[in-house]
């Protein structure tokens, strides 16, 4: 049985969210983002709910609504009649209480978007993340009421697939498509009509049938009615409320699957559209009168708790509900592991610091000292030197005090933004002695801030096993070091004595983390990379000849070894993609050559790949690499990386190749996964393999 997903579910919604331009609970929050001058309450584009969503096999009926089983995939080695039946399992459903007031939902990450998985084409209904194959959605959203008599008009708009229940506190307040009676987990919605699978003509709709025949496709995702759904003030109470929103997928039909309307209207297997799912949920008001609005952060200053593998975005706020739970760590000894909590505001925060208390073990004397613990604060990304997603954060910083501004950002394709928030992600990492003791251990992060002060409780289980040293992993997390990337961002000299520091800091960390691979970039602009120099100087002599200056290579080498000893893989760029068969006319890779007279460093295009020349070019430096290797005894982790779509190197290539190294070793970046690759009349093996799709 698969493992509830709610802790991907920010991996599998699409992160185009936006917020009001108000912070709740503001005199403007009415008048935010409803049409008519209403109050939006809740919306599920602006991050007002966290959510859940439950795998399970789908279910497939016929026009008679009789069920069938849902049959492997068709391939012409199988005949019809033997092809088997899938296996029915399902994920847990969520947990009781889900939908009422007090329930610790730090492990439902925020949904800022629609929580539906879009459809795609090419799959089948049996293929891993197809839209049909989330059978429950649930969404769970809060906000503050002050006085219930005086809250009227309360209307919860819902596009959704399948069908819906929806909830306040706990007790039922509509239902459509869906069967009477209490809900089981794998309650079925009502079937979709024939119209929502097939074109007129009776073929499958493909993907370039959905402008054309976007009326008749319409019947695929429903609502409530066309006012949406009224909410009695009755169904209310003074402070925290809960709107619950349970999702339940309608069966496939199995002109979706197979039959004799198996054919689609324009290319590939047909692939099922989403049957569960919300695309627009709603929750709003006449006024604000007698509530706190929860669609944007509030002027002051809160804190919450959430699951550290919950990415938080710098316009995320806290919930009203959202209260101090225990950041909970689950380690082991000699293991390090972390907990987050999040400040949150629509003004500044200033002044904010963060001190961590011993973890003390409870029935014992033990305790994991203060010393232990870092503490740290993430810092939003920013373009001039972060990676392109302005509404993450980047790194981790431990300069306490410091304050967290309100960051205004702008996200691609949305019509409403996201208001400036302060945002501020506490990261407590517990490094666990190796002779721990067992058990259960509870300490406290005290955190200062905007003149607040704050005391969040800290657990952490300790199990009696011991994580082995980085270096004694058996799995590895391999992550490129880009040294020109960390000059850039710290905005230093390249190979400047402060850049090799920030380097071997680099390599820690990557170490810590279960990286042992070194990449070398002999050439400019190495596929994967895109530096602007190559490590090796090739310096041109008056005979037209070139000497070779290996001493950014060397020390390099020396970084890399202080900080993490030997790699698991020494990994070579030399040459770039080039493809006989597809006459790629990709140029071959550049170095870069020193000016001994000026100082200055230019680039030179290599000769043409799997040519004498080529060979005759890179000789002198790949035994001069060579040497340098098996002096260290790193020789025999070392590769030449071959990076393209899903295609081998030349043959030529090889040859060249195993000319100079005949012992030599490629590695492999692309879709394909090779184990050896063929010259001319000889084999090299590829003993590493970057192996995606």
């Amino acid at each position: 049985m698969r493992a509830s997903v709610q802790l991907v579910l920010t991996l599998l919604t699409t992160l185009i969210s936006a917020a009001v331009a108000v912070p709740a609970g503001s005199s403007l929050a009415g008048e935010a983002g409803a049409a008519g001058g209403r109050a939006l309450v809740l919306d599920l584009e602006r991050g007002s709910f966290r959510g859940f969503l439950r795998w399970q096999t789908p279910t497939v009926v016929t026009a008679e609504g009789e069920k069938v089983p849902l049959k492997e995939p068709k391939n012409k080695r199988i005949k019809e009649e033997d092809r088997r039946n899938a296996p029915m399992v399902a994920a847990s459903p969520a947990p009781e209480g889900w939908n009422t007031a007090g329930f610790d939902a730090r492990l439902w990450p925020r949904v800022r978007s629609a929580a539906v998985i879009g459809q795609w084409y090419g799959g089948s209904a049996l293929s891993a993340g197809n839209p049909a194959e989330w059978g429950t959605v649930c969404l769970r959203g809060t906000f503050t009421v002050d006085d219930p008599a005086r809250v009227k008009g309360l209307k919860l708009h819902l596009v959704f697939h399948g069908g819906a229940v929806v909830y306040v506190n706990g007790k039922e307040v509509g239902r459509k498509f869906l069967p009477t009676g209490k809900l089981k987990p794998d309650a079925l919605a009502e079937a979709y009509p024939e119209q929502a699978y097939l074109r007129p003509d009776g073929k499958l709709y493909g993907e370039r049938d959905e402008r054309q025949f976007k009326d008749r496709m319409a019947c695929r995702t429903r609502t409530l009615g066309d006012g949406g759904l009224d909410i009695s003030s009755e169904a209310l109470r003074k402070g925290v409320n809960v709107l619950g929103v349970e999702v339940h997928a309608a069966p496939l039909r199995d002109l979706q699957v197979g039959g004799a309307y198996a054919k689609v209207s324009w290319r590939g297997t047909p692939t099922p559209w989403p049957h569960a799912g919300v695309t627009e949920a709603r929750l709003s008001a006449d006024s604000a009168l007698g509530l706190e609005t929860s669609v944007g952060p509030a002027p002051g200053v809160r804190i919450y708790t959430c699951s550290p593998l919950e990415s938080v975005e710098v316009w995320d706020y806290a919930h009203p509900e959202e209260k101090l739970w225990p950041i909970r760590l689950i380690g082991a000894r000699n293991g390090v592991f972390s907990g987050k909590a999040v400040l949150s505001s629509a003004a500044a925060i200033k002044g904010i610091k963060a001190t961590a208390s011993d973890l003390k073990l409870k029935g014992g004397e033990a305790k994991i000292p203060a010393s232990a613990i870092t503490l740290r604060h993430a810092e939003p990304a920013r373009k001039q030197v972060s990676w392109n997603v302005a509404q993450r954060f980047d790194r981790l910083l431990s300069d306490f005090p410091f304050d967290a501004e309100p960051v205004k950002i702008s996200i691609r394709k949305k019509k409403v933004q996201p208001a400036p928030a302060a945002v501020a992600p506490l990261w407590v990492t517990v490094r666990v002695p190796a002779d721990a003791e067992p058990g259960e251990y509870a300490g406290k992060l005290g955190v200062e801030a905007g003149g607040k002060k704050f005391e969040v409780p800290v657990e952490l289980a300790v199990h009696d096993w011991k994580v082995p040293d980085p270096k004694d992993w058996s799995m590895r997390h391999n992550l490129y070091q880009s040294p020109e990337s960390v000059a850039r961002y710290y905005k230093v000299k390249m190979w400047s004595d402060r850049h090799w520091d920030l380097v071997g800091k680099s390599f820690k960390v990557l170490h810590d983390a279960g990286s042992k691979i070194l990449v070398l970039n002999l050439t400019v602009k190495s596929p994967n990379m895109g530096n602007s120099q190559s490590m090796v100087l090739w310096i041109k002599q008056p005979d037209g000849s070139y000497k070779h200056d290996f001493k950014n290579v060397e020390r390099y080498l020396d970084v890399y070894e202080k900080a993490a000893g030997k790699p698991a893989i020494v990994c070579v760029n030399v040459w770039g993609y080039f493809s006989d068969k597809n006459k790629a006319k990709t140029p071959p890779l550049k170095v870069s050559v020193l000016d001994p007279a000026t100082g200055k460093i230019s680039d030179v295009q290599q000769p043409p790949y799997g040519t004498p020349e080529n060979a005759a070019f890179w000789k002198p430096v790949l035994t001069g690499l060579r040497e340098r290797l098996k002096k260290r005894g790193w020789f025999d982790v070392t590769a030449v990386c071959f990076t393209s779509y899903c295609y081998f190197p030349t043959k030529k290539m090889v040859d060249v190749y195993h000319d100079i190294w005949p012992d030599g070793r490629w590695m492999n970046s692309s879709h394909s996964n090779p184990r050896a690759w063929k010259g001319t009349s000889v084999s090299m093996p590829v003993p590493y393999s970057e192996w995606v799709w």
